[in-house]
């Protein structure tokens, strides 16, 4: 089916050269019941730009979703303004994070100022600890990056998260804060809560030590947040989708920011990763019915021997060797 609307007419729409008929169009479009669904499509696709691989930063985005959401508000009544916006926001949010309306910030005399954007990250085998402008502390694990302004400016604060991080966020009522990986969303007020997000696991894992948080999946056709309350941890599988909630002991969950590993029924998959991220090696194994098998284990980081020694004589056991950087296990 055809809609009344289209990227160029959502761009006159922002830049107030919209007709008179064509706001009509818009405000028609927004009464639409399919109308959010639509709109993701729209901004989801490839804006044409003079230089289409370079993304925008995120204070430029967040001027974008503001600009938007109020030129929204001007045309919606007042009733039906709330519940429209969190969804929009939602769409602004995720393409905050992959980049994309580079097409907007090339035209002269409509452009934010400038904000600093800083970026924290770690290495191999390496811990950070990050305070953001709000004074909220950020642990990072290894091999992850975050991403903050210089400055927390509007009515939210804001940050991007790829890998692991522990987060004890300052309070601040009138200003929630936002966590966003390349999946889901995470909004606090003021609470301490661990994210891991590696993009090369299959599951993403949000888990609260204290406070409360709420957890979206931005595009999913349930925009509802999932609360989470303390010792508890959703996970998101990325290829299905799949959401679940569990009750967990936190303080397992971010032993990392103690030198600890703690494997609670993790599979070997799982656990090689983590290894791998922390001593730099590359982890070898053609099984993939080991791989699959679930260890308990708790010990310090120490050196690679001995953690594959203890892990190896766990539960059934393996054999394993150590070739140049890499550790075959048989």
């Amino acid at each position: 089916m055809e809609h009344p609307v289209d990227k160029i007419l959502i761009k006159k729409f922002i830049n107030n050269n919209c007709t008179p008929e064509e706001i009509a169009r818009i405000r028609l479009f927004l009464e639409e019941p399919g109308a959010d669904q639509v709109f993701e499509e729209i901004l989801n696709e490839q804006w044409e730009t003079g230089n289409p691989d370079t993304p925008a930063d995120e204070a430029q985005m967040q001027y974008w979703q503001n600009k938007f959401q109020q030129k929204v508000a001007e045309i919606r009544p007042p009733s039906q303004r709330k519940f429209k916006l969190l969804k929009y926001a939602a769409v602004w949010t995720g393409l905050l994070i992959v980049g994309g309306l580079g097409w907007y910030l090339s035209r002269k005399g409509d452009k934010p100022a400038p904000m600093a954007m800083l970026t924290s990250s770690t290495g191999t085998g390496k811990l950070l600890k990050v305070q953001l402008p709000d004074s909220t502390i950020v642990y990072l694990n290894a091999s992850s990056s975050l991403q903050y302004p210089e400055t927390f400016t509007g009515d939210r604060r804001t940050v991007a998260l790829r890998g692991e991080a522990f987060f004890d966020v300052k309070p601040d009522e009138r200003h929630p804060f936002f966590v966003a990986t390349d999946k889901l969303h995470v909004q606090v007020l003021g609470t301490s809560f661990n994210i891991r997000s590696y993009q090369d696991d299959a599951d993403i894992a949000v888990t609260v030590a204290t406070g409360k948080v709420g957890v979206t999946v931005p595009g999913s056709a349930n925009t509802a947040a999932t609360i989470l309350l303390p010792d508890h941890e959703l996970t998101y599988a990325r290829y299905s989708g799949k959401v679940e909630v569990s009750t967990v002991n936190a303080a397992d969950t971010k032993a990392w920011e103690q030198g600890a590993f703690i494997f609670n029924y993790e599979t070997l998959e799982n656990i090689t990763k983590r290894l791998s991220r922390w001593y730099g090696v590359t982890f070898v194994c053609n099984n993939d019915k080991l791989l699959q098998k679930r260890f308990k284990l708790k010990l310090r980081n120490e050196n690679l021997k001995n953690v594959m020694a203890a892990l190896s004589s766990a539960g059934d056991g393996f054999q394993y060797q150590f070739k140049d950087k890499q550790v075959i296990i048989k």
